[in-house]
């Protein structure tokens, strides 16, 4: 991901053996896209519950974690 600049490195002035990586704004923009996505998605799966069963899916899915 950094070849493709969607990350960078920062260097940790305190310590040399640790680098800290962050999203460039390209990295941003993508992250926020696929975000948006995700959440469409979801809500077209989720849109036809019932508000019990969202309850119970989303009982199923901490069990899971």
């Amino acid at each position: 991901m950094e070849k493709i600049k969607l990350v960078e490195k920062e260097r940790n002035l305190r310590d040399a053996r640790v680098s800290l990586v962050k999203l460039t704004e390209a990295g941003a923009v993508i992250y926020q896209d696929a975000f948006a996505s995700c959440e469409l998605g979801a809500e077209s799966l989720t849109k036809a519950l019932t508000k019990k069963q969202l309850d119970t899916f989303l009982e199923l899915i901490k069990a899971l974690q």
